[in-house]
């Protein structure tokens, strides 16, 4: 349909609109000399964190091709540039694991417990920094892959389909997002956007409420992720759409999975201007977390979804941060109520019948965790996208933080509130 289209719905009523739509180790006192000499060279080679330094170009910050195997047998769990060595001692440690925070024991054998890097983010100290691993650094990654150890091995912005050249104001490393919105570790977060990834406060802000404004269009097109876009299970009349992504945004990152972590998490925030008017229809705005390989229960690759399984839009059932109302034929309870819309460019008039798009107050999930499994020792790729879906306008903002290693395994990927 086209934009004209669109705009003789925003003519109408909102009811006049169509439907269609681990073990406790104990640590010897005392070590023979081939493990103290293990201990010593795993201080001396120890991975240095993306704080020590940024990516270049495209993003690689790894040029070595890691070996295969598992720790201690010559492959990829050791930290050596030729991916041979590290491995674990006889202290139960490894030097291709990661520190577990809290728990007051030495599990990467550097000879310090707890002292896996965070706040590596501190000294980002430009929102529209271009340098994708500083973009790793805001959402929590902060160690480098050096040879075969593991960490962050490349990061790019990306379109959705994990090609270059997205909007350089479609992604920002905020402080905080709006008047309430906080990061949920260290001092920054991630904004990807289908406009400009900043708040109200932020230099280069720009309404996210636009209206057939070529100012406010990014002007990107891609391929939507292969077997994208699909249709809303909560709307069984709305079609899948077309094949192209406007305004995409992402965020791509190929990590190396330390030895002792079975899953990882990271938190995301998503807001979008679509509420209220555009429920169960064709114009819609997507998130997807894809990540490869995929997990065996995602098929499509893709790890963030909402409770009825289907990808993040305005249709996502965690829609929460709103003022309470019907809209698009969906009762939406808002439980979190509307404060974590001020300031960020999506507050607005809460009156369900206000029909000035410009002037609605529009709506967020509110911070969510996708959790997913993962294989000691692998590389895996993520890409965090988001995207406009028929035409450019109204803009969805993501909010992406706090990403986090686990030693504890899961089944599946899930999506839940926090």
């Amino acid at each position: 349909m086209t934009s004209a289209g669109r705009f003789a719905r925003f003519r109408q009523p909102q009811g006049r609109r169509s439907e269609a739509d681990g073990l406790s180790r104990h640590r010897p006192q005392k070590k023979d000399l081939a493990v103290r000499l293990a201990t010593f060279t795993s201080l001396l080679l120890v991975p240095a964190t993306l704080a020590c330094g940024s990516t270049s170009g495209d993003g690689d910050v790894d040029d070595n091709n890691p070996g295969g195997g598992t720790a201690g047998s010559g492959g990829g769990g050791g930290i050596n540039d030729n991916g041979e060595g590290g491995g674990a001692s006889s202290d139960g440690c490894n030097t291709a694991n990661f520190d577990i925070p809290g728990n007051n024991k030495d599990e990467d054998c550097n000879g310090t417990n707890d002292d896996e890097p965070f706040d590596c983010d501190a000294s980002i100290d430009d929102i529209a920094d271009n340098d994708a691993g500083k973009a790793a650094e805001a959402i929590g990654l902060c160690r480098r892959a050096q040879g075969g150890s593991w960490g962050v091995i490349t990061a790019e912005y990306v379109k959705a389909d994990g090609s270059s050249g997205m909007a350089d104001q479609s992604h920002g490393l905020l402080k905080d997002f709006g008047e309430v919105v906080k990061p949920r570790e260290g001092a920054r977060l991630l904004a990807l956007s289908t406009g400009h990834a900043r708040d109200e406060n932020d230099e280069d802000f720009s309404t996210p409420k636009h209206l057939f404004q070529p100012a406010n269009d990014m002007n990107t097109f891609s391929a939507t992720p292969l077997g994208f876009p699909k249709g809303s299970l909560s709307c069984p009349a709305t079609g899948a759409g077309k094949k192209e992504a406007l305004d995409p945004a992402g965020l791509e990152v190929r990590l190396r999975v330390p030895a002792n972590a079975n899953s990882f998490s990271f938190d995301f925030n998503f807001y979008t201007a679509e509420f209220p008017g555009f429920i169960c229809q064709e114009w819609n705005d997507f998130f997807v977390t894809l990540m490869d390989p995929p997990p065996p229960s995602a098929s499509d690759g893709n790890i963030s979804f909402d409770t009825d399984g289907s990808h993040i839009s305005v249709n996502s059932a965690f829609l929460d941060v709103c003022s309470a109302k019907y809209a698009g034929g969906k009762k939406f309870d808002c439980g979190e109520g509307s404060a974590g819309l001020r300031g960020t460019g999506y507050d607005g008039n809460p009156d369900e019948f206000e029909l000035d798009e410009k002037l609605k107050q529009n709506a967020a999930t509110g911070w969510l965790t996708t959790t997913a499994p993962v294989t000691p020792g692998s590389d895996i790729t993520l890409r965090f996208t988001v995207w406009d879906q028929e035409d450019a306008n109204l803009n969805t903002t993501v909010l992406i933080d706090n990403f986090r290693w686990d030693v504890d395994e899961v089944e599946a990927p899930t999506t839940i509130p926090r």
